[in-house]
């Protein structure tokens, strides 16, 4: 996409060209890319999530949500309007956007109201802005939410970092948020958190690399939930959620609720403890039901059970799943040292982007998580 010797004009009118020739679900997977700071990696799966709960991606007949998501991310890719980011063996995990293509996205999404950003008083109408974000770090932005509530009462998907104590001190007023965003925010109290029950409509919640330490009970008033990122947060036990719609479940130490197995529509699994007898029994029922489960991370602690640990692994074996992650193995005890997996497991299952995701800060030590790589045959714990 992006040519030796054109000047600004010469490129803008290219990447006019570029975007009116883009089918209309693509437009908006295009534009939404602006939602991300300019010169940052941005992680394919946590983009494929966030266009999932804005409603980008449509149903198709025989596919997931997920494969289709995945398409209009290398649609883009093979257009030049994202530069792909691989791994050491050249599997994609996310990507990056030029200076020059992140520049006209944002401008475009302004421009139709896409995405609003250094929000006046006046500056826009208050039914106008559906997405927002904002860095309460930055001098020049402190102060705006505080101040914009009435202007961002329609707001659709919100991202907020930085020190968020004095700038969002409630988000009960975006009563119709779909995307709620606070990776990385810092100051966040328990009246903040306890305020995330209103929003009725959220499908998405991400608190990645925030201070929270606690969900509130109420949560489980979230009927539309799909999505829950705990990473890097001292989130480890879990209230009750609305299980009908989860897709995914993300964090690095968590203890599902003994009655939470009826995740029906579960993808995604990551880390969870399996310890005493009832959590692995637990962690059975929840594989056994969730037949679209298809990436599963797991932490042994205290794992001498057989009783309890054999039929754990035999719901592995036969299982769905794509990828079985195991973070932290050194408790895992087994009789005779070695468990067969089902062949059926894929050549080299592991979600690289999870993975990349995992070794961005996941674990102090990226070495502690060990994915089953090669052929995941068999677990050993003498490893």
């Amino acid at each position: 996409m992006m040519k030796q010797g054109y000047g600004p004009q010469e490129m803008t009118k290219i990447l006019d060209m570029s975007y009116s020739d883009l089918p209309l679900h693509l437009k908006s997977c295009f534009l939404y890319l602006s939602t991300f700071s300019e010169n940052c990696t941005i992680l394919k799966d946590c983009l494929i999530r966030r266009w999932i709960a804005e409603g980008f991606i449509p149903l198709r007949k025989g596919e997931s949500l997920w494969s289709v998501g995945e398409s209009y991310f290398k649609e883009l890719a093979r257009r030049g309007l994202l530069q792909l980011v691989l791994n050491d063996i050249n599997d994609e995990i996310g990507c990056t956007i030029h200076n020059i293509i992140h520049e006209f996205i944002r401008s475009l999404s302004t421009e139709e109201n896409f995405v609003g950003e250094h929000l006046s008083s006046i500056s826009y109408p208050c039914d106008t802005v559906r997405r927002f974000t904002r860095d309460c770090s930055k001098q020049y932005e402190s102060g705006v939410l505080s101040s914009m509530t009435v202007h961002l009462s329609k707001v659709r998907s919100l991202a907020v970092s930085g020190n968020t104590n004095k700038q969002l001190s409630d988000v009960s007023t975006f009563k119709l948020v779909w995307v709620l965003d606070l990776e990385g925010a810092t100051g966040l109290r328990k009246r903040q958190l306890r305020s995330v029950r209103s929003l009725v409509l959220l499908r998405y919640l991400s608190l990645r690399g925030t201070d929270a330490y606690q969900l509130p009970r109420e949560m489980k008033a979230l009927q539309h939930l799909e999505t829950v990122d705990l990473r890097q947060t001292n989130v480890n036990h879990l209230p009750q959620l609305a299980t009908a719609k989860l897709v995914s479940l993300l964090g690095d130490h968590l203890v599902i609720p003994r009655d939470m197995d009826d995740m029906l529509e579960l993808e995604e699994l990551f880390v969870i403890v399996v310890s005493r007898r009832y959590s692995m029994v637990n962690a059975a029922n929840i594989i056994r039901k969730s037949k679209l489960l298809r990436v599963l991370g797991v932490r042994f602690e205290s794992c001498d059970d057989q009783m309890g640990l054999m039929p754990f692994l035999d719901a592995v074996n036969y299982s769905n799943l794509q990828t079985f992650v195991v973070d932290d193995y050194s408790e895992l005890h087994l009789a005779d040292g070695t468990y067969e997996l089902h062949p059926t497991l894929e050549d080299g299952a592991v979600a690289e982007s999870l993975i990349a995701e995992a070794e961005a800060g996941l674990a102090e030590d990226p070495s502690a998580s060990t994915p089953l790589e090669g052929k995941p045959r068999s677990i050993n714990p003498t490893f």
